[in-house]
């Protein structure tokens, strides 16, 4: 499949041609310059061809050459290029240097003019030094024979299958970071400044283990920010609730804080599958065994959850944060027969005097016990720690729903 970069300085409308080209809302779109610090990547389609898009950052002020870097390396890695210009402005500085790497490429390429969102617009003569340009208007979805460049010689493939895993935790918790030691590249801008991230970017990376689809997140946080953060925080959750399994990754030295629990009320509330990610190791004394059973002791809430303890820096323990999202996976999937039900029933639920139970077809474990008797919460929380236990659906939110029915007349 052809990998096509869109290429261009910030504010050129990129984003809102990546959206409308592969048909999701993933990179956001606004009015200020340089909102896309990160490569996005998503497969886009075209009848029965197919082509991998990567949306590029755009020059922000605070990150200039770390953008320009990743921009530069998605050049490298495209098979096509697409470079995109402001039609309401003129070539600039900014233009000229991006456009001379373009060349540089010797990659196929176009040139477009976004923005014409009147067709009788004037464009400034500077551009013309481009030769052969397209002109579009990205916000009306006018894109005209574009799609063609980026589609020909693409056939369609189907997406590999894989879980999607939303990374996700409070501003500079080491998010980026530990995703590109999973890739071992700087897919992700990594710095000291907060919030860094603030598009959703999605990564494939394919494990002994499986596939899976790295969702990294923008930080959330319940202080007031800007209108862009504000989008990137509700863009987060919404892909919370589009991942199967979300990993939430935290600072060792902060612990499980209220920004955290909010997300993590959010998961449960979602049904999704849950991994624990303690990061930094390396910051405090203790080691990751002690800190281990520390934080068991001080979060039993959690006791249900996969907890990996390491550092983005050493890389202690990364190896196994790809074989608890492939069990996290398993257990939201996990069938129990009615024999092994039964079985349970004669081992436990005698106790409650409960008369059946049975799990209901959901996309999580879910379990309903029909009883004669009162029941009261302990009880539940009794039968769910033994469902835990017997049949190892930790990562999961498993949820039991006990019934009183009426006695038989």
């Amino acid at each position: 499949m052809k990998k096509v970069v869109l290429v261009g300085k910030a504010n050129v409308g990129k984003s809102t041609l990546f959206n409308l080209l592969t048909g999701k809302n993933i990179a956001i779109v606004g009015n200020t310059a340089g909102l896309t610090r990160d490569l996005i990547t998503a497969q886009a389609k075209m009848g029965n061809r197919a082509a991998i898009l990567i949306d590029s950052g755009g020059l922000g002020e605070k990150f200039t050459e770390q953008v320009s870097a990743k921009r530069d390396q998605a050049i490298e890695q495209a098979d096509k290029i697409v470079f995109i210009c402001d039609a309401t402005g003129r070539f600039d500085d900014e233009d000229e240097k991006i456009y001379k790497k373009v060349l540089q490429s010797k990659k196929p390429f176009i040139s477009v003019l976004n923005k014409m969102d009147n067709r009788l617009q004037i464009i400034d003569k500077s551009f013309y030094r481009l030769g052969n340009f397209y002109k579009i208007s990205a916000k009306q979805k006018r894109i005209g024979a574009i799609s063609e460049f980026i589609f020909e010689d693409s056939s369609h493939q189907e997406e590999p299958v894989a879980y999607k895993v939303a990374v996700v935790g409070r501003p500079n918790a080491g998010k980026s970071s530990i995703i590109n030691r999973i890739l071992n590249r700087d897919q992700n801008i990594v710095s000291d400044i907060a919030g860094t991230t603030i598009d959703t970017i999605d990564t494939l990376i394919k494990t002994a283990y499986g596939n899976f689809i790295l969702i990294d997140t923008a930080g959330l946080t319940r202080k007031k920010k800007d209108l862009n953060w504000e989008i990137a925080k509700a863009k987060a959750l919404s892909m919370i609730a589009a991942s199967r399994i979300v990993m939430l990754i935290f600072d060792v030295a902060e612990g499980i804080t209220k920004e955290d629990k909010l997300i993590i009320s959010n998961v449960v509330h979602n049904k999704k599958g849950l991994l624990l990610v303690a990061n930094k190791i390396d910051k405090i004394d203790s080691g990751s065994e002690a800190y281990r059973k520390y934080f068991r002791a001080q979060y039993r809430f959690l006791s249900h959850y996969p907890l990996v303890v390491t550092s983005a820096i050493k890389g202690g323990n990364l190896g196994k944060i790809a074989k608890k999202l492939k069990e996290t996976a398993e257990s939201l999937e996990r069938k129990i027969s009615k024999k092994e039900l039964e079985r349970f029933s004669d081992k436990y639920l005698g106790k409650i005097r409960a008369s059946y139970i049975y799990q209901k077809s959901e996309s999580y474990p879910l379990f309903v016990i029909k009883t004669q008797k009162g029941y009261n919460s302990r009880s539940t929380a009794y039968i769910k720690n033994r469902l835990y236990e017997e049949f190892n659906f930790y990562g999961a939110p498993l949820e039991v729903r006990i019934i009183k029915k009426e006695k038989m007349q």
